[in-house]
């Protein structure tokens, strides 16, 4: 959901209004730039928090299985949505139009979904190193120990920690790149 809803479409909404100049103009109004690059994304921010919701109420619901600690939950989800659209805005500025923007996109999505499928074989045992550095595998370290019913709340929380802190040197990475990388006119 991260990739697909987050950060490819930030990337791809972000230089499509680039391309049209739309970007270009909003400058010239009131808005701070902060404003600007806050406000395109946010409608895909909000469906990507309602679809992680709406997983987690079908879980809870058809599996029977609750989350042991919602506030590490909730951290996780938060920080996967800072770091894709983060990454979304900066991916646009390596691109000069909306068709390049798909395929630009694809090798971090790529990254993404792969490393949370290959670290999803790794079991709940714990975080292993030789996945946590992923993006997806730091989501999914960090989910499956938000749904540990058998760690102490403590216990969960000191084993996200290098998830967590994972999610947030992408988010970091991804905050960089905008300040490096985004362009508010198209590319020739």
């Amino acid at each position: 959901m991260f990739g697909m809803s987050v950060y490819m479409s930030s990337a791809l909404a972000l230089t499509a209004r680039r391309e049209d100049l739309y970007l270009k103009r909003l400058r010239t109004s009131e808005a701070s730039d902060g404003t600007i690059l806050a406000g395109i994304p946010s409608p895909l921010l909000l469906i990507g928090l309602l679809q992680c919701l709406l997983v987690v109420a079908i879980v809870a619901v058809f599996g029977s299985e609750v989350p042991a600690n919602p506030l590490l939950l909730a951290i996780t989800v938060l920080l996967g949505l800072a770091m894709s659209a983060f990454l979304g805005m900066a991916s646009t500025g390596l691109v000069s139009g909306t068709q390049q923007a798909d395929m630009a996109t694809m090798p971090f999505f790529a990254v993404l979904v792969g490393t949370g499928v290959w670290a999803g074989f790794g079991g709940a045992d714990g975080p292993d190193l030789e996945h946590l550095l992923s993006p997806g595998g730091a989501v999914l370290d960090a989910v499956l120990l938000a749904y540990d019913h058998e760690r102490t709340l403590a216990e969960q929380l000191g084993q996200a920690l290098p998830a967590i802190g994972v999610l947030l040197a992408w988010t970091a990475l991804g905050v960089l790149g905008v300040h490096r990388l985004f362009r508010w006119e198209p590319r020739h």
